[in-house]
């Protein structure tokens, strides 16, 4: 109802006055007028009332629309965002096996001269793997603030979802009979 007054689409039946409890008593209505209670309006107003209301309908799908779209955009942007918090982590992945293979050769290097030489490598995995969890991190962090401030991605995502398992549902029915569902 605010969307609609903020839009200017209300009208005497949205009004809840307007309309008072219809008389269930019987009444001779034989004279062409309503019975008692009921709302009277002219047919012109009627007439009036259903065009607003068809309007306000094709207003609502609009901006329905509109927000669909916006979500799928935002979409696009949370799939950026995931996708290199994704690629992030798998760098993350690989820093770990690689820190522990050099942190594995440190404990087996023999001499002090390949202890020695594996010292700065030991820091720098060390290192590496560190920034990889940051970032990891930082990214993961960003996607999930990003859907937490676009609520409606995650309604777009759920919509899609249905219509999906809804298609995949009727596709099932009709493939069913001939026995191609496989």
């Amino acid at each position: 109802m605010v969307a609609l007054e903020a839009s200017g689409l209300t009208g005497p039946l949205t009004d809840p006055t307007a309309l008072s409890k219809p008389d269930t008593s019987i009444e001779d209505v034989s004279e062409g007028q309503p019975p008692e209670g009921v709302a009277r309006f002219s047919t012109e107003e009627l007439a009036g009332e259903l065009d607003r209301l068809v309007q306000s309908v094709a207003t609502v799908e609009e901006l329905s629309q509109q927000a669909r779209q916006a979500a799928a955009d935002d979409y696009e942007t949370y799939e950026s965002l995931r996708l290199s918090a994704e690629q992030y982590r798998v760098g993350l992945e690989q820093a770990s096996t690689i820190r522990d293979q050099v942190h594995d050769a440190h404990q087996r290097a023999f001499g002090t001269a390949a202890k020695a030489a594996a010292e700065p490598i030991l820091i720098d995995a060390d290192r590496v793997h560190s920034a990889f969890e940051q970032l990891s991190g930082a990214w993961e962090q960003r996607a999930a603030a990003f859907l937490d401030a676009h609520p409606d991605v995650g309604a777009w995502l759920t919509e899609r979802k249905v219509v999906r398992t809804r298609r995949g549902a009727v596709k099932q029915h009709l493939l069913a009979p001939v026995g191609l569902n496989r």
